[in-house]
């Protein structure tokens, strides 16, 4: 019993090992590397989420590293975050500021997207900070590092862009419908010609009908005439037979 227990701890831990190296395989796919540029003294790296959706959340991995054999030292820094209201308008959605510190800094967060920003984000990164060598002091003041980060997917243009290509569909099969429709009647008008002398159109079909009634009309008649000749020449049959029968029962006169 003792022992079963221990297997099936065991294959919990396992599976729990398996599904956490597997969530973090995912995040790690979906980072994408935005900036990596060495500035005097310094090489800053930017990783963030390559792609999200409004109302989505961003994840942002900052990286600070001194140059080898430069001391800096930090007193200003500044990441501004911007997205576009709309896809149009810039607007900064997210801004994070540090104390004074000495790199190496490597700084991770998250943030939320607005539900109205869509389009490709941009970062900025200010920093002031003292560079220092054995043979010199570099004082750096209000350093710009800007570069494009994630996307923010458009969800209602993506969507129009599936409504649109489903109606496109549509209207191909209802395009291929008609034209074999077309085609259709095309053989039954040549059938009709070849056999009434005109197109099948409405008024064609309203005149065969009305001659059709017609012809039923004097088929009637015929019909009529037919049992009205058929009752005289039995009548008439009846009245032959009456009459010779008549004349061979006359009772013989006698003189």
């Amino acid at each position: 019993m003792a022992k079963t227990v221990t297997i099936i701890f065991f294959i919990a831990v396992l599976l729990t090992g398996s599904l956490n190296l597997r969530a973090k395989a995912q995040a790690a796919e979906n980072m994408e590397t935005f900036f990596d540029s060495e500035v005097p003294g310094l090489r800053i790296v930017v990783n963030a989420t390559s792609i999200t959706q409004p109302n989505g959340n961003v994840s942002v991995r900052l990286g600070i590293y001194p140059l080898a054999g430069v001391e800096v030292n930090v007193t200003r820094f500044s990441f501004t975050i911007y997205g576009y209201n709309k896809g149009e308008v810039k607007t900064p959605i997210e801004n994070r500021t540090r104390e004074p510190f000495s790199p190496p800094l490597q700084y991770n967060f998250t943030f939320n997207v607005p539900g109205n920003i869509w389009g490709t984000m941009y970062g900025e990164i200010i920093l002031a900070y003292i560079a220092e060598t054995r043979l010199a002091i570099l004082p750096i003041k209000d350093l710009k590092c800007g570069f494009p980060m994630t996307v923010v997917e458009n969800i209602a243009f993506e969507k129009l862009q599936e409504d649109y290509k489903k109606l496109n569909e549509s209207y191909n099969l209802l395009n291929y419908s008609y034209w074999q429709m077309r085609k259709f009647y095309e053989e039954i008008n040549q059938t009709f010609f070849e056999n009434f002398q005109m197109n099948l159109t409405l008024e064609s079909l309203a005149a065969l009908n009305n001659m059709m009634q017609q012809l039923r009309g004097a088929k009637k008649d015929l019909d009529n005439t037919r049992t009205v000749a058929a009752i005289l020449t039995v009548t008439t049959f009846i009245f032959i037979a009456t009459t010779i029968y008549l004349a061979l029962r006359k009772p013989k006169e006698f003189y």
